[in-house]
């Protein structure tokens, strides 16, 4: 049992790579497609001006896909790659919610159905990059959180995971208004 444990741990780790892997390939060609719409054109124009985080609306919880623009803005980079990292950067925050239910949590199946509702998700809405799938990826995490495979084995680690679990109920909400339904 433990043998195929490991083995499907591995499985999806590979498949995630893969698919974040393939995701990263295919928003960095398509940066143009993905980033130069409606509210990120927006976002880009605001992250330009300021050379700082461009938050409206009161929703802050889109900081945590300008962290690496900003930072290549900070660097003085072109627009082109600019644009570039901001297409990927929503990839690599879904990668690292993935690594964290998967490594820390070890919770495979919220890792999976992070990929899965992720590969859905992206099916029809691709190119126009939203809150709504951060979202949805900490809900994932919020998963793997609040149903670990094996059970906590402290008083001190369930206060924590509690603790952890309400912040990050309270982050999501912040994010798109129909992650309310994730929750």
């Amino acid at each position: 049992m433990i043998k195929t444990d490991q083995t499907f741990n591995r499985f999806v780790h590979l498949i995630g790579f893969i698919f974040f892997g393939s995701l990263f390939i295919i928003s960095w060609i398509y940066y143009k497609e993905r980033i130069i719409s409606i509210d990120l054109a927006y976002f880009s124009y605001g992250l330009i001006e300021l050379q700082s985080f461009a938050i409206a609306n009161g929703r802050w919880a889109a900081a945590l896909n300008q962290i690496l623009p900003v930072i290549a803005l900070k660097n003085h980079c072109s627009l082109e790659i600019f644009l570039k990292i901001y297409s990927v950067s929503f990839i690599i925050v879904y990668y690292i919610i993935f690594l964290l239910c998967t490594l820390v949590c070890k919770n495979y199946r919220a890792g999976l159905a992070l990929l899965l509702a992720l590969c859905l998700g992206f099916r029809w809405v691709f190119y126009y990059p939203s809150d709504l799938f951060t979202g949805i990826a900490l809900s994932a995490l919020l998963w793997a959180i609040i149903s670990p495979v094996n059970p906590y084995p402290s008083k001190l680690k369930q206060w924590l995971a509690t603790i952890i679990s309400l912040l990050l109920i309270y982050i999501i909400s912040y994010f798109h208004q129909l992650t309310f339904f994730c929750i």
